[in-house]
């Protein structure tokens, strides 16, 4: 199946494999919105003008996931595939240290489960109607 002309909305697109998505997608030929909350990296991406829209977007910030929905319909006019990537894991709770699973207070893991389950739902609920 080509991915030439197809939308793909990616989350987590700004580093790991959300980046590395992002790029081969592009290399492949598709439209990509790439959401991250966070666009501060020293990952780049490649210069696609018209192709690529990186927008600044919580995924469980139903503001933030509106917002980008907008952009994204008013840059490509469509959504083709969404890619579920945003994760939380319990490495960046502390990135400095190792922190044992007992040790992680209440309020990380609420966060843990606000991105990586609630995120999800959110990023469907909010980008599927073109699906």
């Amino acid at each position: 199946m080509s991915l030439t002309g197809k939308v793909v909305v990616v989350t987590g697109g700004a580093r790991g494999m959300g980046h590395a998505m992002v790029e081969g997608l592009l290399k492949e030929g598709a439209n990509v919105a790439a959401l991250d909350r966070s666009w501060d990296t020293t990952e780049s991406l490649p210069d696609r003008p018209g192709r690529l829209l990186t927008l600044a977007a919580d995924v469980t910030s139903e503001g933030d996931l509106e917002r980008a929905y907008a952009k994204t319909i008013t840059t490509f006019g469509t959504v083709s595939v969404i890619v579920n990537n945003a994760g939380y894991r319990q490495r960046d709770v502390d990135p400095s240290a190792v922190t044992r699973v007992l040790d992680v207070p209440a309020d990380q893991w609420m966060r843990m489960l606000a991105v990586n389950a609630l995120g999800l739902v959110l990023v469907t609920k909010h980008f599927i109607p073109p699906l």
